[in-house]
C-alpha cells in the first residue's frame, strides 16, 4: 500500500562514517540494497534517494550532474555505490530518482550540529568564537526547508522526466567560501570572534 519511499536514512558525514566504518557500510549501502529489493517486491511506484554533493569531492570548477565523481571519503564512496545500485538494480516497476543535496543548514526539530553552518552558529552563540580552517574552500549550502521542497517536487514530477535521473539540489546563490560564511556569522553575531587557521583540515 505504499506509493513512494523517500530514503533519507544514513550514517552521514566523513567523521561519523570514519568512526565506525562497518556500521556506515551496513547502513548506507547494505540497507539501501535491502530497500531496493523490498520496493520492487511490494509494488512501490517511486523511490527517492537522498545522496550528497560529497560525491564530487574537491574540484577547482563548479560541478553539475555530468561532472566526474571524485570521492575523498568512505561516506562519499558508500553514496556513490548506493546510487549505482539504485539505478542499476531497481525493478522496472519502480521509478527511482537520486537527489544530490548540498550541505544542509537551518533549524529543525532535531538540529544537526555536525553541519558547518549550524556548527559555527552554535559556537558563535555559546563560545563567542569559532574557527575557520583554511577558508578558501567553496561549499554549496541549502536550507532544510528548500531541501524538503525540492524532494517534494521530485515526488510530484512526471515519472518520465525523473525516472533513473540524478539531480543536484542547491543554488549558486548559496555557494560560498568558508571565509565568506565566517564573515556572515560575525555580522549576525557581533560579539563573536572568528579565528582563522591556515591549517586546512578539510
Amino acid at each position: 500500500g505504499t506509493d513512494a519511499v523517500v530514503h533519507l536514512a544514513a550514517i552521514v558525514g566523513d567523521p561519523a562514517c570514519a568512526y565506525e566504518e562497518e556500521l556506515a557500510i551496513n547502513v548506507n549501502l547494505k540497507a539501501t540494497d535491502q530497500l531496493i529489493d523490498l520496493c520492487g517486491k511490494n509494488g512501490v511506484k517511486r523511490f527517492l534517494y537522498a545522496s550528497t554533493c560529497s560525491v564530487y569531492g574537491a574540484s577547482k570548477e563548479a560541478v553539475d550532474e555530468q561532472s566526474p565523481l571524485n570521492p575523498v571519503s568512505l561516506y562519499a564512496r558508500t553514496k556513490i555505490e548506493a546510487e549505482h545500485n539504485i539505478i542499476s538494480n531497481m525493478a522496472t516497476n519502480v521509478s527511482p530518482v537520486i537527489a544530490r543535496l548540498s550541505t544542509i543548514c537551518g533549524l529543525s526539530p532535531r538540529p544537526r550540529f555536525d553541519l558547518v553552518v549550524n556548527l559555527l552558529a552554535a559556537q558563535a552563540t555559546i563560545n563567542k568564537s569559532f574557527t575557520i580552517f583554511g577558508g578558501e574552500q567553496w561549499r554549496p549550502f541549502i536550507h532544510v526547508r528548500d531541501a524538503a521542497k525540492a524532494l517534494l517536487e521530485l515526488l510530484k514530477s512526471p515519472e518520465e522526466k525523473i525516472n533513473r535521473q540524478i539531480f543536484n539540489i542547491g543554488s549558486n546563490q548559496f555557494n560560498l567560501r568558508l571565509i565568506d560564511l565566517g564573515n556572515i556569522i560575525t555580522n549576525l553575531f557581533s560579539d563573536a570572534y572568528m579565528n582563522i587557521s591556515r591549517h586546512d583540515e578539510d
